[in-house]
């Protein structure tokens, strides 16, 4: 199969024609529903984000399901694949900031077109992007898809993800991405050597780790990478008066996931060690709450 990109360009993401607000009493409901949900959840069984976790969430969980079902072999071509077109049903998502109900396929058509509209603000000047815990390589081949002057490189834990990502991109005939192991709280994992001089990405991976930010952040810098572009959750960005805030900050102590990464970026750039070039909230996710923030940095 050949690898394509729509020539549409990133900066002027498309509003999707086909997404349909939420009235505000049931999207309400959705909210506290969600809220009632995590604090039961939290009561029966209190999570801890560890190594252990995150292997049966995605090692033995999402990534061997991907892999058993094998989606590529539905999907004509990269951007099919990249937009779910085999997906044939409606999804409930935040759209510019609102919960909507849209057919996945547009959903994930809208967030390719955003996530690249980042990329373009703050990466024009590479031809190449490296991602920390790429899994099964599903942003890399939704970047791919817009911006066909760039290179890619995944970086994963996961042999599983890995080994996936690797059979998309050759099913696809991928050339200009590639995926290696690393692991992140290891200075000296094989994979940070990838990293001098490059701009580097992560998309939801640093929210696995959230009492190992500081160090991550420290090994990115002591491995030379150029800048840092993350989309994290964060809770210093959430306003506890809005009921879809709360909804997320209930939905993060209940999976245990990130909430220090504008701290901890802070505190390195008090050190000397790095420049904060943005920090700003997204407006958009694939469900109802855990809309991203957006931290930008360089190495001072």
């Amino acid at each position: 199969m050949l690898a394509a990109s729509d020539g549409t360009s990133a900066c002027s993401p498309p509003l999707p024609a086909e997404a349909r607000a939420v009235p505000m009493l049931p999207a309400m409901a959705v909210f506290l529903r969600s809220i009632g949900v995590d604090a039961i959840h939290r009561l029966v069984k209190r999570r801890s984000r560890d190594r252990a976790q995150v292997a049966h969430d995605y090692e033995s969980g999402d990534w061997r399901r991907e892999q058993r079902e094998a989606v590529w072999r539905r999907n004509p071509t990269l951007i099919d694949y990249a937009d779910r077109a085999h997906l044939d049903r409606a999804m409930q998502v935040t759209v510019d900031g609102k919960l909507v109900t849209m057919p996945a396929p547009s959903y994930y058509r809208f967030r390719r077109h955003k996530l690249a509209s980042i990329m373009e603000e703050f990466a024009s000047d590479t031809t190449q992007l490296v991602e920390l815990g790429s899994g099964t390589g599903g942003i890399v081949f939704e970047l791919a898809s817009s911006l066909p002057d760039k290179t890619f490189v995944g970086l994963d834990l996961s042999p599983r993800g890995i080994a996936v990502a690797r059979t998309v991109a050759e099913y696809y005939g991928l050339d200009r991405a590639s995926f290696d192991f690393i692991d992140l709280l290891d200075p000296d994992s094989q994979g940070y050597r990838k990293l001098e001089g490059q701009t580097v990405y992560s998309h939801y991976c640093l929210e696995q780790l959230p009492r190992e930010t500081e160090a991550i952040f420290r090994n990115i810098v002591a491995a030379g990478a150029r800048r840092a572009i993350l989309i994290e959750p964060s809770f210093e960005l959430l306003d506890l008066t809005r009921l879809s805030d709360l909804a997320t900050w209930s939905y993060v102590l209940r999976q245990d996931y990130q909430r220090s990464i504008l701290r901890t970026a802070r505190k390195l750039e008090s050190e000397g060690l790095i420049r904060i070039r943005a920090a700003r909230r997204l407006d958009f996710v694939s469900s109802h709450r855990n809309c991203g923030t957006l931290l930008v940095f360089d190495r001072a």
